[in-house]
């Protein structure tokens, strides 16, 4: 499946013309993708989870500054990602300047100290780039 709902630009730090240029200057807009990994019929979720993890990669190679992951649970049609933060750990040791973020953590259903403990751990890994 891979490479779902990324535009199909070249590869390499050629792919969007002046941007690396400008976001090191400190401008222009800043890119990012969100997803909460639905797993569709005919797929499984070890499938899924190679899919996002190519799609961050790509992300990181084509010049996408975030990559942002929902948690939801029991709802394989919208998502299996019940743990980001993991998703986030294992992103972090394929790619090297793509800034990882947790766009939903459920806080109710976690302990706080437990989260607050995993985010730092990811961010460790990942040499500060966790949102």
């Amino acid at each position: 499946m891979g490479r779902i709902g990324l535009p199909c630009w070249p590869i390499g730090s050629h792919a969007i013309p002046g941007r690396r240029q400008n976001r090191a200057a400190g401008g222009g807009m800043r890119f990012g993708f969100f997803d909460q990994l639905p797993c569709a019929p005919g797929f499984t979720e070890q499938q899924r989870y190679h899919d996002i993890l190519a799609q961050i990669d790509l992300g990181d190679e084509v010049g996408f500054d975030t990559v942002w992951l929902g948690e939801l649970h029991f709802s394989r049609a919208f998502s299996i990602l019940a743990d980001p933060l993991m998703l986030l750990a294992a992103a972090s040791q394929r790619t090297s300047r793509i800034r990882l973020g947790t766009a939903v953590t459920l806080l109710p259903l976690h302990n706080p100290v437990k989260i607050a403990e995993e985010a730092a751990i990811v961010d460790l890994l990942s040499n500060g780039r966790l949102e």
